[in-house]
């Protein structure tokens, strides 16, 4: 009976005797396969090992922030290994500041510093390191990066206060400040000083790492107070930062004698004119030049009154607010002058006694008469000094000699105003009815306007201005009647930059008189052409032509 095997088997093993090497080559091919599968099994074991190795030794990137100059503590941390310690080594330093060694804190990390430097512009630093396991290869560069934020700004005084003590209107006093640039940066911006101090130079600095610049500052106030305040800067800089103090002085001094009057001195090293405003219902002084050191009293005194009520009495006699200035500086100062005791009847019998007191109602006059000094149409003193040199008149009937001055008409006042056109009118009125019997004719009206400084001299033509200019100070002008210089032909143009003042005299209930304009010739270098000042607020007349004389022709009208 045969085998039962296949038919190709058996083909197979009769051919491989047949051909011997078919055999060995399949047995070659079996050898080989299973070696490759060997050595691939051993290739993958050991890449596994490998990525395992470099796993245990990564760190990460850091990054820290540090400002310009100053230090900073950075971590730089690895993945642990098993708690094997990971040694750490700095492979690149940073380019603008410095790294110590790592310090261990635990098997996988370290702690460094690093310390900027003191440029104060780069705004960036970096280093690289590395991570290694023992008995594994190292890793790969990791970088520390640091942010440097510039340094503030910081700046430092001297001296750290300034106090420029006591300092006199009109004056100044100066300190040095200096500023010295103490920070890690370069320092720019703009000085911002409190009122009533300023710099003699430029508010604007620019200081690099210590510099120092030296800024003068000056004390210049403008009104008498207690200045204390800081001085800071734009922008804002650290230790900028000044207290400012002064104390700024009146250049004169008010010292209330009684509830009447007062003293005022001069403190100051020049000059001063003291002028007077406020008080309602008083007589006011007269605007006054003080030289240094000088001092003089003022007596204060209330208006006259024809009421004879109880009530209107008491009202007057209540405090009254008066100020004190020298133009830079006002000083408020409270007076209570008694009330005078009012008038009853008739002023006629005052007027009398006051004609009789400086000549004959004939119109012999003695020369020696004083004549009134007024202050706003008021009378308030006696000048014995004042006199007129007063010419012959044309009709040849009144000598040329030295006329007297009588005392103006009581209730008269003056007030001064302007129009729309600029020009200036100063309007005289009083109590005509009061003065109507005694002074039935007027001859001639002349009105004498002076500055609040005595006058030195009175003149009567514009031609006597120039040696006036040169004489004195105190501006002192005559007020000529146009009417007559109009009849003469005497009317003409004072010259270039000359001012003028019309003034109108008014009678009863406002009547004009005949005499209602006259002018006022102005020197152009006089303070009288700074119209905006006090002086036309201290206007002072005289009435110096109540010349009654029989031998004169009857005048062409009358109050």
């Amino acid at each position: 009976m045969e085998p039962c095997f296949p038919s190709g088997v058996l083909e197979t093993e009769a051919s491989m005797k047949k051909c011997p090497s078919l055999g060995t080559f399949a047995i070659v091919l079996l050898v080989a396969y299973i070696t490759s599968e060997s050595v691939h099994a051993e290739i993958t074991t050991t890449t596994k090992q490998n990525h395992h190795t470099v796993d245990a030794t990564l760190a990460t990137d850091v990054h820290a922030t540090v400002t310009c100059g100053n230090a900073v503590k950075i971590e730089l941390n690895a993945v642990p290994c098993y708690g094997t310690p990971i040694a750490f080594q700095i492979i690149k330093s940073p380019e603008y500041g410095t790294v110590t060694p790592p310090e261990r804190i635990d098997d996988h990390t370290v702690v460094v510093t690093y310390r900027s430097g003191d440029f104060g512009e780069s705004s960036h630093d970096s280093f690289l390191f590395r991570v290694k396991a023992p008995g594994r290869p190292a890793s790969i560069a990791y970088s520390a990066d640091i942010k440097i934020l510039p340094a503030p700004e910081r700046v430092a005084l001297n001296p750290k206060v300034m106090d420029f003590g006591s300092v006199m209107l009109s004056q100044k006093k100066q300190m040095t400040l200096l500023v010295s640039n103490e920070g890690r940066s370069r320092v720019r911006g703009r000085l911002v000083l409190p009122l009533g101090f300023t710099t003699l130079g430029d508010t604007m600095f620019d200081l690099t790492i210590g510099q120092s610049i030296k800024i003068p500052l000056e004390f210049a106030p403008q009104e008498p107070k207690i200045y204390e305040s800081t001085l800071t800067s734009l922008p804002e800089i650290e230790g900028l930062n000044l207290e400012m103090r002064g104390v700024a002085l009146s250049r004169f001094e008010v010292t209330k004698r009684d509830s009447k009057s007062c003293e005022v001195k001069n403190i100051s090293d020049a000059p001063l004119m003291i002028s007077f405003s406020g008080g309602a219902g008083l007589i006011m002084p007269r605007d006054e030049v003080l030289p240094p050191s000088g001092k003089k009293a003022f007596e204060f005194q209330r208006r006259s009154s024809s009421s004879s009520k109880e009530s209107h009495v008491s009202r007057h006699d209540s405090p009254v607010q008066i100020f004190l200035s020298d133009g830079l500086s006002r000083i408020d100062l409270e007076v209570s002058p008694p009330s005078p005791k009012p008038t009853s009847g008739s002023m006629n019998s005052d007027l009398v006694e006051n004609l009789k007191a400086f000549g004959k109602l004939n119109g012999k006059a003695k020369s020696t008469s004083p004549g009134p000094r007024t202050m706003l149409g008021q009378v308030t003193e006696m000048d014995s000094n004042v006199s007129k040199e007063v010419d012959q008149s044309s009709d040849g009937v009144l000598p040329k000699q030295t006329a007297p001055t009588y005392p103006l008409v009581p209730g008269a006042r003056c007030s001064v105003g302007s129009s729309w056109m600029g020009r200036h009118f100063i309007t005289v009125s009083w109590d005509a009815s009061a003065a109507a019997n005694l002074i039935p004719k007027v001859e001639e009206i002349s009105m004498v306007l002076t500055s609040p400084m005595d006058a030195k001299k009175e003149i009567s033509s514009p031609s006597d201005y120039p040696t006036y200019r040169v004489q004195s100070r105190t501006l002192t002008s005559i007020v000529r009647r146009l009417k007559n210089e109009r009849e003469e032909g005497l009317v003409r143009d004072p010259g270039p930059g000359w001012k003028t003042i019309e003034l109108s005299l008014l009678g009863p209930e406002g009547i004009p008189t005949f005499a209602s304009q006259f002018q006022l010739f102005i020197p152009p270098d006089s303070p009288w052409s700074l119209m905006k000042k006090v002086v036309l607020a201290t206007v002072s007349f005289s009435a110096l032509g109540f010349l009654l004389s029989k031998r004169r022709k009857t005048s062409k009208g009358s109050l």
